[in-house]
């Protein structure tokens, strides 16, 4: 049997702040791959899928998510 899947639930404003970070040109592009992987996992990609798709190991998507769980975007 394999993984339940489970989405990350964001905080109430956070999917536009993050929608919007995408979009800017002027920041790291490491700060955009981590608004990327936050979405994706909102949307309910999994996070095998997230490290395939950015070429990232499943580590740093769990890091960034637990990240996220312990202190929003800040």
């Amino acid at each position: 049997m394999g993984r339940k899947t489970t989405s990350l639930v964001l905080a109430t404003g956070d999917y536009e702040y993050l929608k919007s970070l995408t979009k800017q040109r002027t920041i790291q592009a490491q700060v955009v791959i981590r608004a990327h992987i936050l979405l994706d996992r909102s949307n309910g990609i999994s996070i095998r899928d997230i490290a395939n798709i950015y070429d990232i190991s499943t580590n740093t998507v769990r890091l960034c998510e637990n990240k996220y769980k312990e202190g929003g975007t800040d």
